[in-house]
């Protein structure tokens, strides 16, 4: 989970989309299980099956973020 935060945080840094970084991160989560893990087949099902979850609803801020209209991240209003 702290990879899959790190790696948040650093692409809503480069990026400041915070959905981008939510897509990625979620995206890369079942192999971060994975690599640290190496757990059953089911942990690891569960986890892929929860990063695909993340990433489908987030299907409308990525045609958003296609299409240049998604909003981007800001520490302040003006």
């Amino acid at each position: 989970m702290l990879a899959a935060l790190v790696l948040f945080i650093v692409v809503a840094a480069g990026t400041r989309y915070i959905s981008a970084a939510s897509v990625i991160a979620a995206g890369t989560f079942p192999l971060g299980v994975w690599l640290i893990l190496h757990p059953p087949i089911e942990v690891l099902a569960a986890s892929a099956v929860a990063g695909a979850f993340i990433v489908y609803r987030h299907k409308a801020n990525l045609e958003r973020i296609h299409a240049g209209t998604e909003n981007v991240f800001r520490w302040s209003r003006g």
